[in-house]
């Protein structure tokens, strides 16, 4: 494939490195396929759809996933919440603005006093806690 590129005359191959990837597109999509190269952050990073909810009984969702940011909350246990229906092929629905309470480290959470008098005052006990790792 190397000598029928170079023969072709239309790619340098000079700096290619084995470990790089290619796109070849047609003009038609060369700038949007530019625009979306240049992002950085994988929806991954922000969004991760069901998987917070999968880290709760169902009896406490209606107190572990807020509408919007709230005060109640520590922001460190915050994350953006989304579910699958709201995450489209290219894009993730701006005007949604959930978050859902995420416990890394059990302990350290149930220790944090904004946090434990939230959960009490809702019925959820250190056992009812369940950590979710993170992704390293």
């Amino acid at each position: 494939m190397n000598d029928y590129l170079e023969k072709a005359g239309k790619f340098n191959l000079e700096n290619w490195k084995s470990d790089e990837n290619w796109a070849f597109i047609s003009k038609l999509y060369k700038d949007l396929f530019l625009k979306i190269k240049k992002i950085t952050t994988k929806l991954g990073d922000d969004y991760n759809c069901n998987q917070y909810t999968n880290s709760f009984r169902k009896k406490f969702k209606p107190i572990l996933i807020f509408e919007d940011k709230t005060e109640e909350i520590p922001e460190e246990y915050l994350r953006k919440y989304r579910k699958m229906g709201e995450i489209k092929k290219f894009s993730v629905d701006p005007s949604i603005n959930k978050y859902v309470v995420v416990i890394h480290n059990r302990e350290k959470s149930w220790n944090n006093s904004k946090l434990n008098k939230y959960l009490i005052s809702n019925n959820m006990f250190k056992e009812d806690l369940i950590e979710i790792k993170k992704d390293s």
